[in-house]
């Protein structure tokens, strides 16, 4: 049995999430360039796979962004994706081969996914929160994935004998849409930009209290250190979203300044705790300082939770909470990337959004795209 750290579990079920994410972007390019192919009644089928997929795309990201944790793709899943691309946009490549390497495409997705369900299975809590809502993709994934197996075999049955297996592919198909993905997908979870951010802030707030836990327990030193590098990631990454889409937002309002302060001045301590933490190599000292962490965690969150989101509820109407959700994820998605830079180590205190530095003004500008 292969004996594998936190981390390095944690960061490999994170290369595959990357691979799942990259084969989707390829799986809506795919399903766009399939739906201007074929003709009527099929083109509507795979426009309506294409929405699907787009969708999926949303909450593949959104689950991503959960889980906190950003990695390249494999070069493999790089190189494959391409491959099938080229061969279902090759205005050379006849029907069944572009059906064929969707069909690939889908299969592998289905397969990663299937992978990723069973791994996060022995994973830690705080993982198998972050990506519940994968469960939801994954049933798309796999009624896919059967039905562009069946749309082979129709156009292969056709190419040899010249007419469709009884049925036909466009009643096949409108009967897989409506029985399975279809149904799926209107009971899960949405993508981030379709909730609210007070929604996304208090997931956040769950999952790093489900990591303080999961420290707690850790039976070894370097179990529970590979966890903090979790936890630091992740509160690094939210607060600094937060304020730079969140506090910016509700600083306008004269009323929530003095809270709005005292919320920095809250994430300001709460960063060089985190610096601290990291510099220590002594066991007795790094479960203090922990300890000391999540009593000034704690204390935000049930002081966000309890007073400054009604107080948020107050002052925005709905839409501009659904609004503030995609440009959070959006900025919390660029800074963990900009976290895995090597010139950019995870959990180094960002500049302060108050002092308007370069750094902070770009990605906040950025976000404004969103």
């Amino acid at each position: 049995m292969l004996e594998r750290s936190e981390h390095s579990k944690r960061e490999a079920l994170a290369t595959e999430l990357a691979d799942v994410l990259l084969r989707q972007r390829a799986i809506v390019e795919a399903a766009a360039s399939l739906a201007g192919f074929f003709q009527e009644g099929d083109k509507e089928i795979f426009e309506t796979m294409m929405q699907e997929d787009e969708k999926s795309l949303r909450m593949i990201d959104t689950v991503i962004n959960n889980y906190g944790l950003r990695v390249e793709p494999k070069p493999f899943t790089q190189k494959f994706s391409k491959l099938c691309l080229e061969t279902i946009t090759n205005p050379l490549s006849l029907e069944l081969e572009r059906l064929t390497a969707f069909k690939l495409l889908k299969q592998d997705q289905y397969f990663s996914g299937h992978l990723i369900h069973k791994a996060s299975q022995l994973a830690e809590m705080d993982v198998k929160e972050a990506i519940g809502m994968f469960e939801g993709v994954q049933s798309v994934f796999t009624s896919h994935s059967n039905q562009v197996e069946e749309w082979c075999k129709t156009k292969g049955v056709e190419m040899i004998m010249g007419e469709s297996p009884a049925g036909g592919l466009v009643g096949m198909a409108r009967d897989l849409t409506a029985n399975a993905f279809g149904k799926v997908l209107s009971q899960v979870g949405k993508p981030a930009e379709e909730m609210s951010v007070l929604t996304i802030l208090r997931l956040d707030h769950h999952k790093v209290l489900t990591i303080f836990k999961e420290i707690q327990a850790a039976e070894t030193q370097e179990k529970a250190f590979d966890l903090f590098i979790q936890l630091r990631a992740d509160l690094s990454a939210h607060a600094e979203a937060e304020e730079l889409i969140v506090y910016k937002h509700f600083q306008r309002y004269v009323d929530l300044r003095e809270q709005l302060e005292d919320s920095w001045s809250e994430h300001e301590d709460m960063r060089e705790l985190l610096e601290a933490i990291s510099k220590n190599s002594d066991p007795l000292i790094f479960k203090q300082e922990v300890q000391e962490l999540q009593q000034i965690v704690k204390a935000h969150i049930d002081e966000e939770e309890g007073e400054v989101f009604s107080l948020f509820q107050q002052k925005a109407k709905g839409e501009d909470l659904v609004r503030l959700a995609g440009e959070f994820s959006q900025v919390k998605k660029m800074i963990q990337e900009r976290g895995n830079s090597p010139s950019q180590p995870l959990g180094s205190p960002p500049p302060s959004p108050k002092s308007e530095s370069s750094d902070t003004f770009t990605l906040y500008s950025l976000s404004q795209k969103y």
